[in-house]
């Protein structure tokens, strides 16, 4: 810019600007440095400099009062930011924050309808008051016409902005210069032309050259528009703030040092290096308010890092950029830095499986210098590389590639914090809710028993439990013993990685509370089908988020009243139930549920029959399991109402020809263990439904129907045991063979206990059908059916002796 001035034009996360800016400030020896970044992070970004802080890390600019409302910085070794500051605490030089406080954003996103009009207004001010005083008083009719005739300009105003054309920006502006560099995306281009490339002090001024000419261009499309939406003024607003408040802040450092060095995004230098007049700047920073934020330091990592980049950088291969930044650092050529990458490379397939050489290590870096060379590249980038592994590493398949990408290319890298730093606002809540709950951060396990009935054990569930919907399994939850509602048992254990997870979870908010709530409102507003949202129902109330639960039974209303999904609804039905059922200890108001299931249930009854019709197999079995479902609520409700209109539904599936026969076979038990049909009538259907000219595949489904859950029957019942033993003496031996596969399914659902003693009455033979006569036994016969028995029973392939049986001729 001049001798008291220069300006650094970078990219943020670049590794090659890092290694440039490094070699610059050497260069250069400034007496103070002044960095794009929050004003808010002047006072904390020396502690970057304490024993035991490791990038990546951020630092977080949030409100005390609304820890919700943040901004976060992350900084990784390759960022520019991050040398820079490392350099000036090396030397012992100031470093100023210079871009625009985040408290002044976040107070312009308060009040955005204030901020517009600040900008698009006169600054006559002493001329509008004089015309207000004089303006004569407005009748009712009048405002009132007026305010509609502003709602339906306001409405077309909306209309025109979704056809808006864009703003242009510098992503458009770049796009032009690589294409003319044969270049079809500018962050291939700019990737390939600056951060592979260990690049000093010319490449500064390079760039500045060239990003005047794109600001240019740029700044000539802007006056050519005729029409901006209200969101792009507003942007176009924060653009002008900023830089009037960079070159404010340059002019202040002007005065206090002889040697300057300005690092800030390349696209914002042609801006400060222009001549603005004071004034100017000040007219446009003129009614800014700022609020009182704080800043924390939280641990980072790369895959937070490719997902969220900060200042819109977009770190897609962190991993690679740190390799890049390494060895532009330990001076290392293209052929040395591909040799190491691929290295690493062969040595994650080798973990995960998969055979990889040295020889093949050899072949990929050739082929990936020889790619580089046919696409007129001067070093091989990130694609070349990965060209060449699945060429010669995978022998050309992506899968093996698919499975490393992310510990390859992302990377693993975790940033750690020294123990002063101050930690972030959801683990201070975090911490203090512990301290408060009496609770302890142990390494080992440890088990815990909560009594749900006081206060301080539902307290602590309530924390656990949003917990885990933060992805914090501090506590895992454990079955107890018994049936009771009021007991927990939890095994805790504090794992060093939820520091991770805690950052995640800041991005949703700064309390545990406050996250938990917003992760689970938005997976509500994702949610269509009724057994999802009823399922976040329940986590809510285990998280004791009251409004949220008022939320989402009002979504859950909607949804169920339009729904067709019948299955969908009998298998929600049931949890349910349970939530209205055992819900007092977690203080749920279960009269804002009767609605819903008193509609539900209404709707399920009429529609059964017609849901249940022309189901293939695998649908069938599917409807089985909401049958149950559903039949377990409606017991559970113990309503009069509902049983009847439960059982005449049933009555209907049982006899329909259009149902599968393993529903038909289950609505009839069903129908005779709610007493709607006698023992007679399902004999007759049992008879009518295996008869010697029915299917016998069908039989036996309506059999499986039959004994699903049914063991006790089978054991106790004699009629129904008779009913098995003569249907399966009947069969011959090739349907005996088509239907086993399925009667074995049925008894699967049997305990061993329960087997065992189906077993051994079958041992005992069956006395009430087949009474063996002394002169009709045979042993050849008896040995053949226990053979059988064994089979369908899975006692073991081999047959047990006539003689044990206890039956003689």
């Amino acid at each position: 810019m001049d001798d008291q001035v220069a300006l650094l034009g970078i990219r943020h996360h670049g590794p090659g600007c890092a290694h440039a800016l490094r070699l610059a400030l050497q260069q250069l020896q400034p007496d103070v440095i002044l960095l794009e970044g929050a004003e808010e992070l002047d006072s904390s970004w020396p502690l970057m400099a304490s024993a035991g802080m490791k990038p990546p890390v951020a630092q977080l600019v949030y409100d005390p009062k609304q820890p919700q409302r943040c901004v976060i910085y992350p900084w990784a070794e390759f960022s520019p930011e991050w040398q820079a500051m490392r350099y000036a605490s090396e030397q012992g030089i100031p470093l100023r924050m210079i871009d625009l406080p985040a408290g002044i954003r976040l107070a312009a996103e308060d009040n955005p309808e204030k901020a517009d009009a600040d900008a698009n207004s006169e600054p006559d001010t002493q001329a509008d008051a004089q015309a207000a005083a004089t303006s004569e008083p407005v009748s009712a009719d009048v405002s009132e016409a007026e305010e509609e005739l502003a709602e339906e300009e306001l409405a077309e105003e909306e209309q025109a902005d979704e056809y808006a054309e864009p703003l242009p920006n510098s992503s458009q502006m770049l796009d032009r210069i690589s294409a003319s560099a044969g270049f079809a995306d500018h962050e291939v281009w700019w990737d390939a032309s600056i951060e592979r490339h260990s690049g000093n002090l010319a490449m500064f001024e390079a760039l500045q050259e060239l990003m005047t000419e794109a600001r240019n261009q740029y700044e000539q499309e802007l006056q050519q528009r005729e029409h901006f939406t209200p969101a792009q003024q507003q942007h176009l607003q924060l653009e002008q703030q900023r830089e009037a408040w960079m070159r404010t802040q340059l002019r202040k450092a002007r005065k206090e040092f002889q040697r300057i060095v300005v690092i800030c995004g390349a696209w914002h230098v042609p801006a400060l290096a222009a001549k603005v007049a004071v004034k100017d700047d000040n007219a446009v920073l003129k009614g800014l308010k700022k609020q009182k934020l704080e800043v924390a330091w939280v641990p980072y990592n790369f895959q937070r890092l490719s997902q969220d980049s900060g200042y819109g950088a977009g770190v897609e291969s962190p991993a690679w950029y740190q390799h890049l930044f390494s060895h532009h650092q330990s001076g290392s050529d293209a052929e040395q830095t591909s040799i190491q990458w691929l290295i690493r490379t062969a040595g994650i397939l080798r973990q995960h499986g998969f055979d990889c050489s040295s020889a093949h290590v050899i072949e990929a870096v050739r082929l990936a210098m020889n790619l580089a060379a046919l696409r007129g590249q001067a070093t091989p980038g990130l694609q070349e590389m990965l060209d060449a592994t699945r060429s010669v590493m995978t022998e050309g398949r992506q899968g093996p590639l698919d499975q490393i990408f992310d510990r390859l290319v992302i990377g693993d890298c975790l940033g750690e914090l020294p123990a002063e730093i101050p930690s972030l606002p959801i683990e201070q809540d975090l911490d203090a809710e512990i301290r408060r709950l009496r609770l302890k951060k142990l390494s080992t396990q440890e088990l815990l028993s909560l009594d749900l009935r006081k206060d301080s054990g539902l307290e602590r569930s309530q924390l656990l439990h949003r917990l885990q919907v933060l992805d914090i399994p501090w506590g895992k939850h454990r079955h107890s013993s018994g049936t009771g509602t009021f007991k927990e048992d939890w095994l805790l254990q504090w794992q060093p990685e939820f520091a991770i997870s805690l950052l995640d979870a800041s991005l949703l908010g700064n309390t545990v509370l406050l996250a938990s709530q917003k992760r689970l409102v938005e997976q509500l507003a994702d949610s269509q089908q009724v057994a999802d949202v009823v399922e976040l129902i329940n986590r809510m109330l285990l998280c004791h988020l009251p409004d949220a639960v008022h939320s989402a039974v009002e979504h859950l209303q909607s949804i169920a009243a339009v729904s067709a999904d019948l299955q969908d609804m009998m298998s929600a039905l049931l949890p349910l139930v349970q939530l209205m059922r055992y819900g007092s200890v977690r203080k749920l108001d279960a009269d804002a549920l009767d609605h819903v299931v008193d509609s539900m249930i209404i709707r399920i009854c009429n529609g059964l029959t017609s849901a249940s019709a022309c189901l293939d197999r695998d649908s069938s079995y599917r409807m089985l399991e909401a049958m149950e479902a559903l039949h377990s609520a409606i017991k559970l409700l113990d309503s009069p109402d509902y049983n009847q209109r439960w059982i005449q539904a049933l009555a209907d599936v049982s006899v329909f020809d259009g149902v599968h026969a393993v529903l038909r076979g289950r609505s009839s038990r069903m129908l005779h263990d709610q007493q709607g049909i006698s023992d007679e009538t399902l004999n007759q259907r049992f008879r009518l439904n295996v008869s010697a000219c029915a299917d016998p595949e069908q039989a036996a489904a309506w059999v499986e129907g039959l004994l699903l859950n049914a063991a006790a029957a089978v054991l106790y019942d004699d009629v129904l045991f008779s009913l098995l033993d003569d249907w399966l003496m009947q069969l011959a031996d090739d349907d005996y063979l088509r239907v086993l596969p399925m009667l074995r399914r049925s008894l699967s659902e049997f305990s061993s206990t329960e087997l065992q003693q189906i077993g051994d009455r079958v041992l005992q033979g069956s006395h009430s059908s087949h009474d063996l006569l002394a002169c009709d036994y045979s042993d050849e016969l008896a040995q053949q059916a226990i053979a059988t028995l064994s089979r369908l029973l899975g006692l073991g392939s081999t047959p047990i002796s006539a003689a044990t049986t206890g039956v003689t001729p």
